[in-house]
């Protein structure tokens, strides 16, 4: 990491990029980004984000099997196709 500067108060500012933190926040936004992939089949669905069927499924897909597949794989398998960026950007208002 950087050193500190004498006199100031790093834990008094966004100093996580500074400190090899910024990594975390890149995979953050991706995991909105999936989020919002696989809430957009919610949303798509005839009953709203009502939809125990959808549901199901997501239990089954997606926490079901926690750790033990791939987190690619379960998207995918939950989404009938690859991952896409499209309901995060409609989501930030920039799609």
């Amino acid at each position: 990491g950087i050193p500190s500067i004498p006199d100031t108060f790093p834990v008094a500012s966004w100093y996580h990029p500074m400190m090899g933190y910024d990594a975390g926040y890149y995979s953050y936004i991706w995991s909105e980004a999936f989020a919002a992939d696989m809430f957009s089949a919610f949303e798509a669905s005839p009953n709203s984000v009502i939809n125990s069927a959808l549901g199901a499924k997501y239990r089954d897909i997606i926490l079901s099997p926690c750790a033990m597949q791939d987190g690619n794989t379960m998207l995918q398998n939950f989404l009938g196709r690859g991952p896409s960026s499209g309901a995060f950007l409609r989501r930030l208002g920039i799609a």
